[in-house]
């Protein structure tokens, strides 16, 4: 087998931002694994909050490279715990290394992965949200206008948070998800639910993604226990050792597959968090196609899909694309990625 990586960088369609740092560009580290005749595809994203850079991860992974190409790479269950021990410390380059193998898989024995795996259809799974990155209300309402969507997704972190989305549900009936990315204290969410409470629409949010700073605050048990809207764990969620915590915190957790380190252990995970009564969200960073393809395979399994980087970024689909909101693949073996 033969390993390759590359660094590419990615334009957003427009500068798009959290409440932890604005961006007009992505840089991603892709990743290739070849026998001579197929070439499997992975990628992952830069992200600067988690410590990631795509020169150290590519540095990382040239070091290991000759280590890598000697594994036996005939099923996830012989590559992925050798990857592991010869990357144990950054999930982000397993991701894409694991979802390369995968792609590659899949092409030489001719077979879907979701299909391999014996689950759904992704055509069946549920829409995703279009993610609108933090502004002003009269930014987010002229997002709604300009990207009609079945549900979209509202990036908030600002003392602005009550006014934006309350003319974001008057510029539509759609429902929303809500992320403020850890902005909040316990006192914010408190008020924030209060408004929710009297000042939206019944059912209009559908979840509230990591709004605590710290989950050690007393109280959180209990705020999640009287919320009607679910949280949902992501910053907070790093690796399957983290469920027990979260299922204190909230009701269900965002499963991204770069932080797990990829396709081969979310598999797992999923499995757990289900176990414990979490419900699934199956999140992904700012990246092209590529990065969202493993999680696309598993999209039947969440109960919340959020996979629509493409969607926010230039010629960014590599055979993704979307039919009634529903993120689908490709035909093509493998992970359907068309490049």
């Amino acid at each position: 087998m033969k390993i390759d990586s590359s660094i590419v960088r990615l334009e957003f369609l427009e500068p798009f931002g959290i409440s932890k740092l604005t961006r007009s560009h992505q840089d991603v580290l892709r990743v290739s694994i070849s026998d001579g005749q197929y070439v499997g595809h992975g990628e992952t994203p830069a992200i600067p909050y988690y410590g990631k850079e795509v020169k150290t991860m590519k540095k990382l992974l040239d070091r290991n490279v000759s280590q890598l190409n000697a594994l036996d790479w005939s099923a996830a269950s012989k590559w992925y715990p050798d990857l592991l021990s010869i990357l144990p410390k950054d999930s982000f380059v397993r991701s894409a290394v694991d979802a390369a193998a995968w792609d590659l898989f899949g092409q030489r024995h001719s077979v879907a992965i979701w299909e391999y795996l014996e689950l759904a259809n992704p055509k069946f799974g549920s829409p995703s949200n279009f993610t609108i990155g933090i502004g002003t209300a009269a930014y987010v309402v002229s997002q709604i206008e300009k990207y009609p969507w079945t549900s979209y997704k509202l990036k908030l972190g600002t003392d602005q948070d009550e006014a934006v989305l309350k003319a974001a549900g008057q510029a539509t009936d759609r429902k929303f998800r809500l992320d403020a990315n850890g902005a909040w204290d316990l006192e914010k969410t408190k008020s924030f639910l209060s408004f929710c409470a009297t000042s939206l629409p019944e059912g209009m949010i559908e979840i509230i993604e990591e709004p605590y700073k710290d989950l050690d605050e007393k109280g959180m048990e209990v705020l999640k226990a009287e919320s009607n809207i679910p949280f949902y764990a992501d910053e907070s969620f790093q690796s399957i050792d983290d469920l027990q915590v979260i299922s204190k915190y909230f009701h269900g957790v965002n499963i991204k597959l770069d932080k797990c380190g990829g396709l081969t252990p979310a598999l797992e995970i999923i499995k757990d968090a289900k176990s414990m009564g979490l419900k699934i969200q199956l999140g992904c960073m700012s990246a092209s196609g590529i990065s969202i393809a493993p999680a696309i395979q598993l999209s039947t399994l969440a109960d919340v899909v959020d996979l629509d980087a493409p969607l926010l970024i230039e010629d960014a689909d590599f055979g993704v694309f979307y039919k009634d909101g529903v993120v689908q693949m490709s035909g093509k073996y493998g992970l359907g990625i068309e490049l």
